[in-house]
């Protein structure tokens, strides 16, 4: 049985992020998912993560991982017309 994926990318202005989504909400899925996210990232380099305060669950998962709130974001677009 699968416990979702996880993946390291470049996200928004070429920052490397995380990226996890869990498929089952039991205990220490989310965590081990953050962990095999970070085995490519090279030692040293900042790692960054877009979490929703909101969701409480994600957040205290991302916390016990070492990350730390930084500040916060908000993305918007605007289409040519």
């Amino acid at each position: 049985m699968s416990t979702g994926w996880s993946r390291s990318q470049k996200g928004w202005a070429g920052r490397p992020e995380l990226s996890v989504e869990a498929f089952h909400l039991a205990a220490g899925y989310g965590h081990a998912l953050v962990q095999a996210a970070f085995r490519p990232v090279p030692v040293g380099e900042p790692v960054f993560a877009a979490v929703s305060p909101g969701y409480a669950r994600s957040f205290r998962v991302f916390i016990a991982a070492g990350f730390r709130p930084i500040g916060s974001e908000v993305l918007i677009v605007r289409r040519r017309s």
